[in-house]
């Protein structure tokens, strides 16, 4: 049951394809605020 909890988990916080697009806009424009552009940038 533990394992079927962390896999939901993990879908749930992974990004869909338009939202990663429209994340990587975003920052490319400049147009993320700024907790959100270093919290993008930390995983680069």
């Amino acid at each position: 049951m533990m394992r079927l909890r962390a896999r939901i988990r993990r879908r749930r916080d992974l990004l869909r394809c338009r939202e990663f697009v429209e994340l990587v806009t975003d920052y490319l424009e400049g147009a993320l605020p700024a907790a959100q552009r270093d919290r993008f940038e930390a995983h680069l």
